[in-house]
């Protein structure tokens, strides 16, 4: 009874979760885009730990992630509490396509009213 109860405290703890995201360089033909590093009740440690992941510039992008289990609905939720990545990394490809397509669009706008007058 007490293991049963003790387990189902660990349970509603709340857990820090560290992953990392490969370069694509980096990546072997099957494997994963992210995996997890490291698992912590410590939010200072699972910091410590994605700041030092990052500094080492092996990877392109590190995450902590806050892993909460309602007790409601004994159901497992992560939300991303904070993310290590440089500017280009933030937005996905397709926004700088859209961009650079937007202004070549522009581009030949201009120039075709150029070409006009």
């Amino acid at each position: 009874m007490a293991q049963s109860l003790a387990k189902a405290d660990t349970l509603l703890q709340p857990e820090y979760l560290v992953y990392i995201y490969h370069r694509p360089e980096n990546q072997h033909e099957g494997q994963n885009d992210w995996e997890m590093r490291t698992s912590t009740p410590d939010l200072n440690v699972a910091l410590d730990k994605a700041e030092s992941l990052y500094e080492s510039q092996g990877y392109r992008k590190v995450e902590v992630k806050h892993r909460i289990i309602d007790p409601k609905t004994a159901l497992m939720q992560d939300y991303t509490f904070k993310v290590f990545a440089s500017e280009k990394d933030k937005l996905p490809q397709e926004v700088w396509l859209a961009s650079f397509a937007v202004l070549f669009a522009a581009a030949g706008v201009i120039w075709f009213l150029a070409a006009l007058f």
